[in-house]
């Protein structure tokens, strides 16, 4: 029953991953909307925005060295 949610999870991260990788600066965009729903992080203020974007290297490199763990 959780395995819909967690391929979406996943579908999600990777995307996050590719997007950043790509030189993507905003891709977190898609882990706040994937969980505050479509448009919340255009409705952020730039300053939170801002500070969202700022530790996005370090997710990503922890966060791919976490799933590889799997």
């Amino acid at each position: 029953m959780r395995q819909p949610y967690y391929f979406a999870f996943r579908k999600m991260t990777d995307a996050y991953f590719g997007a950043y990788k790509a030189g993507n600066r905003c891709a977190i965009t898609q882990m706040i909307d994937f969980y505050g729903g479509e448009g919340t992080f255009a409705g952020w203020p730039q300053r939170v925005r801002d500070y969202a974007i700022e530790p996005t290297p370090v997710t990503c490199s922890t966060g791919k060295a976490s799933t590889a763990l799997r």
